[in-house]
């Protein structure tokens, strides 16, 4: 089983009334030749395998703080997702406020409390590889670089697309 997220930042006003074919067109992929560039620029992030569980970690961090909403907005399906290409937006607001949460949180601490909740969840998600140290370590270093592609497309004012490939 692999699925793969993959967040990029862009100018908002460059892909207004684009379709969601578009949006997904201008996210490259692991194997397009864009993609080592635009991820070396600081313009992409790609996770393969702990995108789901990133989520995950994020939610029960959250629980019962005043981050939850700044959670829900990451992880939850953005407004104008779309099914069948599997990508949508992130507005300049709910970039701002993912900024924000990312920079404020424990994620070292939550990672910590919530091993085997995390554990629990990948197996759930059909993984049949056990969750190890060194999976747990990549979902944080996957958030740490998320936060460094949050903060710079929040302070360009940006709209991050994401999308999933399964």
């Amino acid at each position: 089983m692999g699925v793969d997220y993959f967040w990029k930042r862009v100018p908002g006003e460059t892909i207004g009334g684009a379709t969601p074919k578009d949006l997904a067109d201008l996210v490259p992929d692991w194997f397009d030749d864009n993609f080592a560039r635009q991820q070396e620029a600081r313009l992409l992030v790609g996770v393969e395998d702990t995108g789901a569980l990133i989520d995950a970690l994020l939610g029960m961090g959250a629980t019962g703080t005043n981050w939850e909403a700044a959670a829900r907005a990451f992880s939850g399906s953005p407004a104008n997702w779309d099914d069948y290409w599997m990508v949508g937006t992130l507005n300049t607001a709910t970039v701002g406020l993912v900024a924000e949460f990312l920079t404020a949180v424990p994620v070292d601490t939550w990672a910590a409390r919530h091993r085997t909740d995390l554990a629990d969840y990948a197996g759930k998600l059909g993984h049949h590889r056990p969750f190890d140290d060194d999976w747990a370590e990549q979902v944080v270093s996957d958030i740490r670089e998320l936060t460094g592609l949050f903060q710079a497309a929040a302070a360009a004012r940006e709209t991050i697309i994401l999308k999933i490939v399964a």
